[in-house]
């Protein structure tokens, strides 16, 4: 299987196979796009084909990526537990949470990581159709037809999952660091409960003080 997380600045290419009931990571890719050697989004498609004309990588079996900043997360809860139910009037029930964006022009995913007696809590996710269709349509232009498009945030909730990291834990707390973004995810009995991505704005100096003091910095969340 190949993961492709296509981004502005950055493009990712993990081939991983299946191996004694697990996975493993056969090779793995990143490539930044540099503007000011010329690289610009138009390149992208070419640098995603030569990518997997490089590692040898089939088409037929991808999963691609959305980054967490370019949707709206929301624990919610919701007065029923049976899954069917829930899946039916997700989209209805996020929608007092969500009153940016009409729920019409979303796509909402749900996790649900906690029942109270007949209440279900939910991490929702919620990301424009027209972001979709943008991904779609470049991911048509690397003749991928992907199997799913994930959530950044959860595809590294899944991965830490597979890999039984969370066995044995009532509570962890999973971090990536980016160059611009930290994004955060709290997993609660093995269930991801709560994601947020924090945008950082870091000047070209970052000051650090001494003891007890900390780096000076701008952060913005979502």
């Amino acid at each position: 299987r190949i993961v492709l997380e296509p981004r502005s600045n950055v493009i990712k290419l993990a081939v991983v196979e299946s191996a004694r009931g697990g996975y493993q990571v056969k090779a793995f890719e990143v490539h930044k796009i540099d503007a000011k050697k010329g690289e610009a989004e138009d390149d992208v498609v070419s640098i995603v084909n030569d990518a997997f004309k490089r590692l040898k990588a089939p088409r037929n079996d991808v999963v691609a990526s959305v980054r967490a900043q370019d949707c709206m997360i929301r624990e919610i809860m919701v007065p029923f537990t049976d899954d069917d139910k829930i899946r039916k009037t997700v989209k209805y029930q996020a929608e007092n949470y969500f009153s940016s964006v009409p729920i019409d022009d979303l796509i909402i995913e749900f996790s649900k990581f906690a029942e109270i007696e007949t209440k279900s809590k939910l991490l929702v996710a919620g990301i424009k159709k027209s972001h979709i269709d943008r991904r779609l349509r470049f991911l048509e232009e690397c003749f991928v037809d992907p199997l799913a498009i994930d959530l950044d945030v959860g595809a590294l909730y899944n991965a830490y999952a597979e890999a039984d990291v969370f066995e044995g834990l009532g509570a962890a707390l999973i971090v990536d660091i980016e160059s611009d973004t930290l994004k955060i995810g709290v997993v609660d009995e093995g269930k991801l409960r709560l994601a947020r991505a924090i945008r950082m704005r870091v000047g070209n100096k970052m000051k650090l003080e001494k003891a007890g003091g900390g780096a000076k910095s701008g952060a913005s969340g979502i």
